[in-house]
């Protein structure tokens, strides 16, 4: 699966911009309230929306495996990272992923992670790491009142299949590959590694799955070819 494009809302249009295209490097640009931000072959838009919603998400980029060492020294001189472990160190070790992670905010409260798969290993070595390294916008968070009905929702409509490193749970559960997962929760569970329990917020969500294009909106709305 591969998420092409990813609509979040936010009433901070402005830091967001500082903190996307100025402090790291993104490509994109604001115009008439929404932020356009290329990630690899995501286009991530933030909508503004009323300063009384003030939604939170938790997404993850994909980046080289190569680049973990490098990509988390480079997060380190642009914003501050989240603890993951006993010592304050920040990288995660998932190993039933294969996977490691570093997490940090961005100025609107989503909760964001730098996740290097090693299942999708490059073995090319990176002199240095920026924004252009980064392949794809590869997990969004879906919240739910009940992880079992939408996923098994997403599984009928979407042919979705549990992702082959999680089983699913009562309250968590992925859809996917390491390319594009969809991350299942349910209401009030935290978002690892924070105490902010998940809430569901309006979005919007264009991917490819089984060679179609299809559309999810606030959940499941519609869907195009």
């Amino acid at each position: 699966m591969r998420i092409r494009r990813l609509v979040l809302l936010t009433s901070s249009l402005p830091a967001l911009q500082r903190f996307y295209l100025q402090a790291l490097g993104f490509r994109g640009k604001l115009s008439a309230g929404d932020l356009c931000i290329r990630a690899g072959w995501t286009e991530l838009h933030f909508h503004s929306c009323p300063e009384e919603v003030r939604p939170v998400y938790h997404f993850a980029f994909n980046i080289p495996p190569v680049t973990l060492i490098k990509a988390t020294a480079w997060l380190k001189l642009r914003t501050n990272l989240l603890p993951v472990n006993a010592d304050g160190s920040a990288i995660a070790d998932f190993k039933n992923w294969n996977a490691k992670s570093v997490y940090f905010f961005d100025p609107a409260g989503n909760i964001l992670e730098f996740i290097a798969r090693y299942d999708l290993s490059d073995a090319a070595e990176r002199q240095v790491f920026d924004a252009k390294q980064i392949s794809c916008i590869s997990e969004i968070g879906l919240v739910a009142d009940n992880v079992d009905q939408l996923r098994r929702e997403l599984h009928t409509r979407y042919g979705l299949s549990d992702y082959e490193k999680q089983p699913p749970g009562e309250n968590f559960a992925a859809l996917g590959n390491a390319e594009g997962l969809f991350i299942l929760s349910s209401k009030e569970r935290h978002w690892y590694p924070t105490q902010i329990p998940a809430a569901a917020f309006p979005l919007e969500i264009e991917f490819e799955q089984n060679g179609k294009t299809h559309h999810l909106q606030s959940g499941i709305a519609r869907e195009n070819g």
